[in-house]
Parts: C-alpha cells; structure tokens; sequence
C-alpha cells in the first residue's frame, strides 16, 4: 500500500513539472551568489610637501632719530658759518637756504687758453659755492691757466665764468657767442704751482669773489643776462705741454640761497 501511495506522488510531481513547462512559465531560479567585488586597496596617497612660501619682508627705511652724521654735520656747520659771515658783511639778503656738499673735481686739460667744463648737476639761482682749489702746470708758462667755476649754463652753452688765475689775478668773463672779459683782478703773488680757498657769491646780477678769505671783488653790469643755469668746474689750460694744466676743486660745498 505504501509503495503505490509513493509511486502515486512521483507520478503527480513529474506530470505538474511537465504541465509547468509546456505551459511556458519560468521556473523560479536560484539567485546566483556573485563573488565579492574585489576592492581595490587605494594605492598609497602620495603627500605633497607644499613648496616653499617665500615671505617678502619689506624692507622698512627709518628715518634717523638720534644718528648723526657727524661729518655732515661739520660740513653744514662750516657752510653756514660762512654764509653768515657773508651775510653779517651784507653779501647776502638772508640766511635761507640750503646747503649741498658737492663731489671733488679733478681734470688735466694740454690745449692753450681752452676749457671745458665737468656739468655737477645743479641748476642754480642765487648762491654761494665755498671751495678749494688746487693747480699746476706741466711747463712753466706766462699764459693764463688755473681753475675755475662756470654758472647759470643755459641750454646754448652760454654762461658765466670766473678763474682763480696761476698768474695771481681773478678773471671774470661771461660768454655768448664770443667770450666777454672783465678787466683781470689782482689776488695775490702769481704761482705755477698753488692753492687757495675760493668762494663765489651770486646774487641776482651781483657777482663776488673771495680768495682766502678776503674780498676780491664786486662784478656788476649784467642785468637782464640769465638769472639761474647749471654749475660745473672748468680747468683754463695755459700750454699744451705734457698733461697741459691740472686742477683739482675740492671741499665744495653749495649754498642755495632762498
């Protein structure tokens, strides 16, 4: 009895499966069980060490509180001085101005009653120009030769002029197209090799001259010329020999008058 019951059951289950199957629907299907996605282990991180920062560091410029320039200080001090002896001596209007200490000059010029001059790069008005000045000539010469100071240089070349002479005169001259000389000024005992203190005082269309201390002389006459023009240092050459005429200006300093 038992075996037909379990031969009955089979027969059922074989039929159903093929009744299911000419019928067209699906069998239910295992879902598959997918392996693991493998995951990628992420490659090391490289760290990126940051380039350098570059830290500009201003550079701060302090004004000076308690510096002092003691050569600048000895030099205004010897300039002013100066300009209020000057001054007090009623060669100048005022005591205003202001002072500039100028580069030394030296140059050595062979070419007969010629010069040239060395521009310093101030243009000028009214002022005062302390120097020292120092000469010798290659050959022992009567003609005129020594150091001197053009002023009020206009856009023409035209200018002003004055020479401390090795002859011992001082020779004033204002120069447009040909060279106008005032008469030579006696300063003292004629020297083929010398020096001596100079200063020059320009005022308006009054001109001074100092020589050591002592005054020269007064050199008027130029109204309506130029009022104001560059400055520069000249060398008069007195031969042509060897280097011709040397002069060195040194210890220049320049008033400017307001």
């Amino acid at each position: 009895m038992k075996k037909t019951r379990s031969a009955i059951v089979i027969t059922l289950i074989l039929v159903i499966a093929f009744l299911v199957t000419s019928c067209g629907l699906p069998l239910a299907k295992a879902t598959p069980t997918l392996p693991p996605t493998s995951t990628m282990r992420p490659s090391s991180t490289a760290t990126l060490k940051p380039t350098a920062t570059i830290t500009l560091t201003p550079t701060m410029w302090h004004l000076p509180t308690n510096t002092i320039d003691a050569t600048g200080t000895a030099q205004y001090n010897e300039i002013f001085d100066h300009v209020t002896w000057l001054y007090d001596e009623g060669y100048l209007p005022s005591l205003d101005g202001l002072s500039r200490h100028l580069d030394d000059y030296s140059n050595q010029w062979a070419q007969l009653n010629w010069y040239q001059w060395n521009d310093t790069g101030w243009e000028v008005k009214d002022f005062v120009l302390k120097t020292h000045m120092a000469w010798s000539s290659d050959f022992e010469t009567p003609n005129p030769s020594g150091c001197g100071i053009v002023f009020r240089i206009q856009n023409t070349n035209e200018h002003y002029v004055v020479f401390l002479l090795s002859l011992g005169y001082v020779d004033f001259a204002i120069t447009t197209d040909q060279v106008n000389e005032q008469p030579w000024v006696y300063w003292g005992p004629s020297q083929n090799q010398g020096e001596a203190d100079f200063t020059l005082t320009a005022i308006g269309s009054k001109i001074d001259v100092f020589v050591n201390g002592k005054h020269i002389k007064t050199f008027t006459g130029y109204q309506g010329k130029w009022e104001e023009g560059g400055l520069g240092f000249t060398t008069l050459s007195g031969t042509n020999a060897g280097y011709g005429t040397r002069c060195d200006i040194t210890n220049a300093d320049l008033w400017m008058v307001k």
